[in-house]
C-alpha cells in the first residue's frame, strides 16, 4: 500500500469518538486521492493580449503609421519589429484559440505521444507465419 492511500484511508474509531481522520473535500478529490479540478485558467487581463496584438500590427498596417513607414527609416525599423516579434508575441500570449475553443483542453502528452509499441506491427499469438511450397 502507498502512503498516499493509507493517508486517506480513516483511521480505526476510538471508543465512542470518531478517531483521527483525515478531511478531504469532496467536490475536489475522489476517494484514492486524485485532484480532479483542472489548472487554473489564464488571468483575465490575457485575453487582451491577442486583441492588443492585432490592433498593433493593423495600426503598422494602415495609414499614418505605414505612410511615416515609407518616410522615415526610424518608423521602418519600428513597424518591422513591431511585425517581427511584438504583435507575434502579444497574439500568442493572449492565445485566442482557448477563447474559439480551437484547443484540445483534455489533451495531455499521453494522447499526443504514441505509447509503446504503438508502431509496430500487429503479431499473431501463433507466432511468426510459415510459407509452404506446393
Amino acid at each position: 500500500m502507498t502512503p498516499t492511500a493509507m493517508m486517506c484511508r480513516p483511521a480505526a474509531p476510538a471508543e465512542g469518538g470518531l478517531g483521527d481522520r483525515i478531511k478531504v473535500s469532496a467536490g475536489t478529490t475522489t476517494p484514492g486521492g486524485q485532484n480532479l479540478t483542472g489548472p487554473p485558467g489564464p488571468p483575465e487581463w490575457r485575453r487582451w493580449l491577442a486583441a492588443g496584438g492585432l490592433v498593433l500590427v493593423l495600426a503598422c498596417l494602415l495609414p499614418p503609421l505605414a505612410t511615416l513607414a515609407r518616410r522615415y527609416v526610424f518608423a521602418e525599423s519600428i513597424q518591422f519589429s513591431v511585425f517581427a516579434m511584438a504583435g507575434p508575441a502579444l497574439i500568442v500570449l493572449g492565445a485566442p484559440w482557448r477563447f474559439l475553443r480551437l484547443s484540445r483542453a483534455g489533451a495531455g502528452p499521453d494522447v499526443l505521444r504514441p505509447g509503446p509499441g504503438a508502431g509496430a506491427p500487429a503479431r499473431s499469438p501463433a507466432g511468426p507465419p510459415t510459407c509452404s511450397a506446393g
